[in-house]
């Protein structure tokens, strides 16, 4: 069984945890910012959709070339 396929959860999680370690022992007070995680969420998830779909587009371009 290859790791492979649960690269994708892997990064979900560091990103998740990345989020709670920063709120739970955030070096300066940081301020109140509303929406923030919605925010941060949405640009994370299209960053991961990008980093999914380019290779596969120029994989597939280079294929036909």
């Amino acid at each position: 069984m290859s790791l492979e396929p649960l690269v994708p959860l892997f990064i979900l999680a560091f990103f998740a945890v990345g989020l709670v370690l920063e709120r739970v022992f955030a070096a300066r007070p940081l301020p109140r910012v509303r929406g923030w995680y919605l925010r941060a969420g949405l640009c994370f998830f299209v960053t991961m959709a990008v980093n999914a779909v380019v290779p596969m587009l120029v994989a597939e371009h280079a294929a036909a070339h």
